[in-house]
């Protein structure tokens, strides 16, 4: 029975959660705001731009990439893009500016 007591509550706060917007959570206590979030700037052009953060696809390169992302977005303020690929080769030319960095031709 006690179950069954608990059941409504927690209906309820699922209920809640989704009308709090995710976006303005953070994990750290004194993590920076995603409102307050800064873009780099080039300051040749004036284009700016996110942070981008490569996540090749293995578990340690995925918890290590998000924890850099929290990190920068968090602590330094800047907004971050994620990007994927396969390994850390395509991450380099990624780095390095390519704009299909999966793709060995270009």
């Amino acid at each position: 029975t006690v179950a069954v007591a608990l059941q409504p509550d927690m209906m309820l706060t699922v209920f809640l959660s989704l009308f709090l917007p995710a976006a303005s959570a953070t994990c750290l206590h004194n993590g920076t705001a995603p409102i307050n979030r800064k873009l780099l700037v080039n300051p040749d052009t004036g284009e700016s731009y996110p942070v981008g953060v490569w996540v090749a696809q293995w578990a340690a390169a995925e918890a290590t990439s998000y924890m850099v992302g929290i990190l920068i977005e968090e602590m330094l303020g800047f907004n971050v893009t994620y990007s994927f690929g396969p390994g850390t080769a395509d991450g380099y030319y990624a780095i390095a500016g390519c704009s299909t960095p999966n793709n060995a031709a270009d």
